[in-house]
């Protein structure tokens, strides 16, 4: 059972992933969930229980989570110096059957553009 604010997502992509265990899977969206202390910058430096309830996901799930080509960071507080807040937020989660096929993926960060991810 997970803890986390997400628990319902995490939940049912569970149950899906059982369903359709021979199709690759990219999962791309805002998870709103880091998985360690490196994928945090500022605020409160301490993991959750969201933070462990994820990186379980991840594993039972036989997923990769990407690293993205120029940066970890995805959002941010948009605030300056000691006040700044960003994490890793954003993911493509990539089964591990498709990361290990040999086809050519890449993730990137795209510029802020006036929202915070």
């Amino acid at each position: 059972m997970y803890f986390c604010l997400s628990a319902k997502l995490l939940t049912s992509l569970e149950e899906l992933r059982a369903r359709h265990l021979d199709v690759p899977w990219i999962i791309a969206r805002d998870f709103n969930m880091i998985r360690s202390l490196t994928e945090k910058k500022g605020g409160i430096r301490q993991l959750g229980r969201d933070s462990i309830a994820f990186q379980n996901f991840i594993m039972n799930m036989g997923l990769v989570d990407t690293e993205a080509l120029n940066g970890t960071f995805t959002w941010n507080n948009n605030m300056g110096g000691a006040s700044q807040v960003a994490s890793k937020l954003d993911r493509f989660l990539i089964t591990e059957d498709l990361f290990l096929s040999g086809l050519a993926m890449s993730a990137s960060i795209l510029p802020f553009g006036g929202l915070d991810h």
